[in-house]
């Protein structure tokens, strides 16, 4: 998954009823930034739920 121009993986966890949860520190400035997420793969991005 591309994130702000990052790239990072999220491997499956096999279940739709199996979660995990991911880190990852995204290269923002100061001011106003913005996040997208775009699914990277043919099998689409993980279920996202914020904090």
């Amino acid at each position: 998954m591309n994130i702000a121009g990052a790239v990072m993986d999220f491997s499956g966890t096999g279940a739709w009823t199996t979660w995990a949860n991911a880190t990852f520190t995204l290269p923002l400035v100061a001011g106003t930034n913005t996040v997208r997420t775009t699914a990277v793969t043919a099998e689409g991005g993980p279920n996202l739920t914020p904090p």
